[in-house]
């Protein structure tokens, strides 16, 4: 007992040094609170790795003020390895949970099968970085069904170890094998990125009902949702039922897919590099104002 109080010691203090992922999570309240103070109109960024590497504030923001809206404050959260459920929870408690300072749109980049609801979940992560005892109601009833995700997710909640015992795992493993993380993050970027084969069996059609609710949750809160697209180096298709819901909400596509095809652009498989970046963003700071007018000042 008392050396599981000490792991637990270990990682709620020591966690933050092994991992720059950690840092931004725990740093994510200050920077959502840092936003609400700042002037009207607000743009937040929620995404993953995809919006770390791809969405590059100053040139958005140029790309912005070309359009006529001048004086953008943005904000960008990007917690590495999420997808929609835990964006899901971001935005409810960091663009629409705080007193004031709601923003006036959501913006939402993402890679192929990012906006899916998944099919694996990891319970103990999303209870102890990206909800609060406060979400066990809704948790239960949408997203953890099973009694043993449900007690991991309890777990996640109670322990920063449950939560973050893997990945600090990782970290010490890149100490250990040479460029364990690099190998590691490039094996799943290129799975994630492969596009599907011709000769593949159709897969099911997928689900979106976690997207569905944060549309809903967007318009209850009068904040424009916007999703982006993301250029990557194979390129992705985007399926008729994504489409459906755009049709039938007022969230907004943003398909800049085409946007960067040199590769040049790109890091790797699935992320832009500085340069491409760049491109992006001054392509993306227009676009967004013809999304969302309110960002011109009157």
């Amino acid at each position: 007992m008392l050396a599981l109080l000490c792991v637990e010691v270990v990682l709620r203090f020591g966690a933050p040094a092994l991992s720059e992922d950690v840092r931004h999570v725990q740093a994510m309240p200050q920077i959502a609170k840092a936003l609400a103070k700042r002037p009207d109109p607000r743009v937040l960024f929620v995404g993953n790795s995809l919006t770390r590497r791809g969405i590059d504030e100053q040139s958005i923001s140029d790309g912005l003020e070309r359009a006529g809206a001048e004086n953008v404050s943005l904000a960008r959260l990007y917690p590495d390895d999420t997808r929609i459920l835990e964006w899901y929870y971001v935005a409810l408690h960091f663009a629409f949970g705080l007193d004031d300072g709601r923003p006036v749109a959501l913006v939402v980049p993402f890679g192929p099968g990012h906006l899916r609801d998944p099919a694996n979940k990891d319970p103990r992560r999303l209870g102890n970085s990206f909800t609060t005892w406060r979400d066990l109601g809704e948790l239960f009833h949408s997203d953890i069904h099973t009694l043993d995700d449900r007690a991991q997710l309890i777990a996640g909640q109670l322990s920063v170890a449950a939560a973050t015992g893997p990945r600090v795992r990782a970290r010490v493993l890149d100490k250990i094998v040479p460029n364990y993380r690099q190998v590691a993050r490039r094996y799943k970027t290129m799975t994630d990125a492969k596009p599907t084969e011709p000769s593949a069996p159709a897969p099911r059609s997928p689900k979106y009902g976690i997207l569905r609710r944060l549309s809903h949750l967007s318009e209850e809160n009068d904040t424009a949702l916007v999703l982006v697209a993301m250029p990557t180096r194979l390129g992705y298709e985007l399926d008729a039922d994504l489409r459906s819901i755009v049709e039938s909400t007022p969230t907004v596509l943003v398909d800049l897919r085409e946007a960067a095809p040199e590769p040049s652009l790109h890091l790797d498989a699935l992320h832009l590099n500085q340069k491409g970046s760049r491109r992006i963003g001054g392509v993306l700071g227009p676009l967004l104002v013809e999304a969302v007018p309110s960002l011109k000042a009157p």
